[in-house]
């Protein structure tokens, strides 16, 4: 699910998406080395989620020109 919304502070326009982890995993910009690390970060999380049996979902943002 997608909402696009106004900042009406900074002016921006932003995507929100929410999704499985797995569809918005494939979604993620690739090749960023300090987002890239902040992913591994959080995949660990979504495991450890997992394997306790819980789900799990994943919020991203863009800003749109």
């Amino acid at each position: 699910m997608s909402v696009i919304l106004k900042d009406q502070q900074r002016g921006e326009i932003v995507l929100l998406t929410k999704g499985a982890d797995s569809v918005i995993e494939k979604l993620l910009y690739k090749g960023d080395k300090e987002q890239d690390r902040r992913f591994e970060v959080t995949q660990k999380y979504l495991n450890g989620y997992a394997t306790e049996g819980l789900r799990t979902l994943l919020l991203t943002k863009k800003v749109l020109t």
